[in-house]
């Protein structure tokens, strides 16, 4: 039983990530952003209020340090991101949101805000509530199997 419900979890989180994605930066007009760029400027927006390492945002998104820099290359032609270099050491610099991915950002939160809200209210408010309860759930126990390693 646990074994089909598991394929039925791994089959409905993949159509939801799907349908999720359609939804994001990379489905607004005139952007055309990869998934890896999508996670890159999502990353930067979190954490905008500090500087961030190029090590740590390759390690956050997965990818590799090579692949980092060619993202930021470019997010930077598409006027995304502008490097700021350190003043303690050249080789070192960091990527910062220009206004205009500030500005998509920001919009793709309000979109996304709105979508969820829209579905929350075509939802009766106790089975909303029992679907976030199992949502936090979900997320804590991926969180710890991520964290052990398995």
């Amino acid at each position: 039983m646990k074994d089909n419900m598991s394929e039925h979890f791994y089959k409905i989180s993949n159509e939801i990530t799907d349908l999720l994605h359609k939804t994001t930066l990379s489905q607004a007009p005139n952007v055309n952003l990869g998934k890896s760029e999508n996670q890159y400027l999502k990353f930067l927006h979190e954490n905008q209020n500090q500087q961030v390492k190029m090590k740590d945002l390759s390690r956050a998104i997965g990818v590799s340090h090579s692949r980092i820099t060619h993202l930021t290359d470019s997010l930077a032609k598409k006027g995304f991101v502008i490097r700021e270099y350190s003043s303690d050491d050249r080789r070192v610099y960091y990527a910062k949101l220009t206004e205009k991915a500030i500005d998509l950002l920001n919009d793709d939160s309000r979109k996304r805000i709105n979508i969820y809200n829209n579905l929350i209210k075509n939802m009766p408010l106790k089975k909303a509530k029992e679907l976030l309860q199992a949502l936090e759930l979900w997320k804590n126990q991926l969180e710890t199997l991520i964290k052990d390693g398995k």
